[in-house]
């Protein structure tokens, strides 16, 4: 939702063309923010994630921006951005998700 949102400012600014092409896919809410937080994790390998529900937000830096937040389901586009160098939520590879 503030991915879209940040877009949408964008857009909305005409900073540039470019940004008129840009489409975020919307993210998979499982459980609510607050409950994933607190519920029981384990960290598992990022390319093992798909899927699963995040229990920690993760993404890019720079600009510290999540890709992913807590209560949302792992998906492949996820799992390939947070392959990336520059990350927070990813230590060695392994990210927290709701432990099943």
């Amino acid at each position: 939702e503030e991915a879209l949102r940040v877009v949408n400012v964008l857009k909305s600014a005409n900073l540039s063309s470019k940004v008129k092409d840009i489409k975020m896919p919307l993210p998979v809410r499982k459980m609510g923010y607050v409950k994933a937080r607190k519920s029981e994790g384990e960290s598992i390998l990022l390319k093992d994630a798909l899927g699963r529900v995040c229990a920690q937000n993760a993404g890019l830096f720079r600009h510290c921006y999540p890709v992913i937040t807590a209560g949302e389901i792992y998906d492949s586009s996820v799992i390939e951005r947070l392959s990336a160098k520059n990350t927070f939520g990813v230590e060695g590879g392994f990210v927290k998700v709701v432990k099943e």
